[in-house]
């Protein structure tokens, strides 16, 4: 019974937070030079990954990485908020809605199942991030302190995370 409260409490948190960055993003749209609006969504995003790394969801906290690193990048004004990033980085936003909501909620691990299906897709989001913006050092960085220091510069640790999990 506890164990479906603090499922159930996750899928609520995540829902809650993805509500916030989908709004913020699409204020980020209309005002794109915002700092207060761009400062605002890593924080929620970070909130998503950690919640999806206590509960074991690692390919969910894979992608999140990913997303915040590109995120931090538009919060620094390292990256500017154009149109076809927020269009990019609402597809993630749904993207991880998908993937918590398809979490099994009696157990902890995902099905193989259920992995493969979502692979493709957060692989191809993954590799238009890339291409829209150099995140590798962010990405280098917070991979390793959330993951106590790996890292391949062969296979980005979110791609070998999503890959392994299959």
């Amino acid at each position: 019974m506890e164990r479906d409260k603090v499922f159930t409490n996750f899928i609520s948190d995540n829902r809650e937070l993805m509500r916030e960055i989908e709004t913020a993003l699409l204020r980020l749209r209309q005002l794109p030079d915002d700092a207060a609006i761009a400062g605002s969504i890593p924080c929620a995003t970070r909130a998503i990954r950690k919640l999806a790394n206590f509960h074991g969801y690692q390919h969910i906290v894979a992608f999140s990485c990913v997303f915040e690193c590109v995120l931090d990048r538009v919060r620094n004004a390292e990256s500017r908020a154009e149109a076809d990033l927020i269009a990019l980085l609402l597809a993630c936003c749904e993207h991880i809605s998908r993937l918590v909501g398809q979490l099994p909620a009696s157990d902890a691990s995902t099905p193989s199942s259920m992995l493969a299906e979502h692979l493709e897709r957060s692989l191809d989001l993954i590799h238009q991030l890339r291409r829209h913006h150099a995140y590798r050092q962010d990405l280098k960085k917070t991979w390793s302190q959330a993951n106590g220091g790996y890292w391949s510069d062969e296979v980005s640790p979110a791609e070998g995370a999503l890959r392994t999990s299959r």
